[in-house]
This record gives C-alpha cells, sequence and structure tokens, in this order.
C-alpha cells in the first residue's frame, strides 16, 4: 500500500507523479505490475524449482549409492544425538559430509543447465585472439563445465569426497557454479541449500531409499526445460527403517 501511495508501483498506462520540491537525485521510476508480476515468477522458479529438484537428485544418489546413504545417515544421527534430536541450525552446519551430498548433486545436477551474462566491457580472451565485444550476450555452459573432465575426474560418477576439505581447495575457481558466481549470483543460495539439508537429514532419518526396476539409471533428462529435469519421474522406494510401507 505504502509503495502504492508514493507511486513506486504503476498500473498499465501509468506515469509517476514527483512533485517539484523532489530533487533530482531522488526521482526515480516507479516499479510496474508487469515487473512486479515477472520477479515474482523468476523468484517462484528459481526458489522452489530449483530446491524441490535437488532434493529429488539427493534422494535418486543415495538410492543408486547405499554406501553414501549409509554414511550419510551415521552422521545426522550422530549429529542429532549430540543436540538432543533437534533438527536446528547449528546441528545442520556440523553436518560436514551432508554438505559434501549437497555440493556434489549440485555439481552433478546444477538447477539450471546455463547462466546468461551481457559483457559489460570489451574483453580480450587471454593466450587467444578472440575480443569479446561491450553487449555480447554471453551464454555460461554450466553443465557442461561440471562434467568437463579437465576439472572433474571421472564426472559422471557420483563422488561426495570432491568436497572434502582436503579436495575442495584443489577445485578450479569459476568452474563449480550452481549458484553463480560474482556480484550476481543467486541471493537465496544460503536459505536454499538450508532447506535442502533439513529435507534430507529429516527424510534419512525416518526413511531407507532404493531404486526400483524402472527407475532410470542414469537419468534422462527433459530436452527442452528452463530448469534441468529428469524425462520421467524418478521411481524411489521409500522403506521405513522401523517398518516397510
Amino acid at each position: 500500500i505504502k509503495l502504492r501511495q508514493n507511486q513506486s508501483i504503476l498500473e498499465e498506462g501509468e506515469k509517476p507523479m514527483i512533485s517539484e520540491t523532489t530533487s533530482n537525485s531522488c526521482r526515480r521510476e516507479g516499479i510496474t505490475i508487469e515487473e512486479i508480476t515477472a520477479e515474482t515468477f523468476l523468484f517462484l522458479l528459481a526458489g522452489y524449482e530449483s530446491t524441490t529438484t535437488t532434493i529429488t537428485f539427493c534422494l535418486y544418489e543415495l538410492a543408486c549409492n547405499v554406501r553414501i546413504q549409509d554414511k550419510l545417515y551415521c552422521e545426522v544421527q550422530e549429529t542429532l544425538d549430540r543436540h538432543g534430536g533437534e533438527m536446528s541450525y547449528l546441528a545442520l552446519q556440523e553436518m560436514s559430509y551432508m554438505d559434501q551430498v549437497v555440493s556434489e548433486c549440485l555439481r552433478h545436477y546444477p538447477p539450471f543447465s546455463f547462466l546468461t551474462r551481457k559483457c559489460t566491457q570489451d574483453f580480450a580472451v587471454p593466450n587467444s585472439n578472440l575480443v569479446i565485444e561491450k553487449g555480447i550476450e554471453l551464454f555460461l555452459p554450466i553443465y557442461s563445465l561440471h562434467h568437463d573432465p579437465k576439472y572433474f575426474t571421472d564426472p559422471n560418477t557420483f563422488s561426495p569426497e570432491r568436497f572434502s576439505k582436503d579436495n575442495v581447495n584443489k577445485l578450479h575457481p569459476f568452474v563449480y557454479l550452481p549458484f553463480g558466481e560474482g556480484p550476481r549470483m543467486c541471493l537465496g543460495q544460503r536459505y536454499g541449500l538450508m532447506n535442502v539439508k533439513t529435507a534430507l537429514a529429516t527424510l534419512i532419518m525416518d526413511y531407507h531409499f532404493s531404486i526400483t526396476s524402472d527407475t532410470d539409471v542414469p537419468v534422462n533428462f527433459k530436452s527442452i526445460s528452463f530448469a534441468l529435469s529428469p524425462s520421467k519421474p524418478l521411481m524411489i522406494i521409500f522403506n521405513r527403517r522401523n517398518s516397510t510401507i
């Protein structure tokens, strides 16, 4: 309401009203309903879609890799025992192997297969004759970078050990980009990661995951999709750790 009253939100065809006493330095264009709609859609897509697909792919890999699943379960159980069973922010921060599993999942299945950026000034690519001119739209192939054997050994293997304390500092800078990088990187990175970790920790305490004969191994992806998505539902069996359901 306050934004509407001070003309910061404009209906279609409406122009901002600026009093004569308003200094030029304080003048600014209003935000249209269309712009708010676009930003809201972007928040929903980037926040909801990327989080749910990451959780799905994590569960899939845990179902395919029992050793990794068991190791993660032990860490979650031991950590929660130290915190009286409370799924707190501090408890999640202590789950180092959980960090490795989620990081490897985001490498293997980045939420978006590419990013776009606009070149703000002429840039000469080192050791080449290529010059990227100002204003050129650039596509950064995140999925391809994450699966390039030049940067990740045996890239098609799901290996959380890539992100252990001993190995994470050996990664090539600006190659691991699930959230982008720099001043325009994803603002919801921490929130999204916390949602994923909370969901995984909660589920793994109650269920054991396994695949079925109908589960695609490896995953086949949709050929036309803004976000990285499987071509068909990933079939995963959830077995209660105390009884099968």
